[in-house]
């Protein structure tokens, strides 16, 4: 069972690996904290590119996925430290290529919303009414932020319109899920 001295433990081991040069194994761990505890003392500092981070000194070459980006976004701002989290997340977008551009801007989408900027995040998604309108992911976003607005049963639309435009199962049920949720729980009684 992992304790609250988790990250102290964690921490020693890439202290020692690095100073050993075990690269595979210091990569392993790095990426273990860097996602589970953005916000332990010792790596406070570091940034959103893992490879761009050190420690004692030493360059870290460990690549992270986008994936795991996000899941480091996220316990940033669940820890409190939603500033950081936005300034990671600009940093990226100044970074990101065109190709890239709807991925950043789900991090942006998912941080408004987390905040409570609804709006913005709508102002955010609406560039790509046209380029991704039958996208999966763009919908479910879509749908995400009009449930958390005064327009709810647009929400329920997008997420109907997702279960559409996928031809996964399960995406498409997860969707429906989420459509016939939200339906219920706008009905006027």
């Amino acid at each position: 069972s992992r304790t609250e001295y988790y990250p102290d433990v964690l921490w020693g081991q890439i202290v020692a690996e690095v100073s050993d040069g075990r690269a595979n194994k210091v990569c392993r761990k790095a990426k273990e904290i860097y996602i589970k505890f953005p916000s332990y003392s010792k790596i406070i500092d570091w940034g959103i590119q893992l490879n761009q981070n050190s420690v004692n000194g030493k360059k870290l070459n460990c690549i992270v996925t986008f994936a795991e980006q996000k899941l480091r976004l996220q316990r940033l701002s669940w820890s409190g430290l939603a500033d950081k989290a936005l300034e990671e997340i600009s940093s990226l977008q100044k970074k990101a290529m065109t190709s890239q551009q709807f991925e950043v801007d789900e991090l942006m989408v998912n941080y408004l919303l987390q905040e409570g900027y609804v709006d913005q995040a709508q102002k955010t998604l609406a560039k790509y009414s046209e380029s991704r309108k039958g996208d999966y992911d763009y919908l479910m976003l879509l749908g995400k932020t009009y449930s958390r607005s005064t327009e709810p049963l647009k929400g329920v639309e997008y997420y109907y319109q997702a279960s559409k435009a996928t031809n996964k199962t399960s995406l498409a049920s997860a969707a429906l899920f989420q459509s016939g949720f939200l339906s219920y729980f706008v009905q006027d009684y």
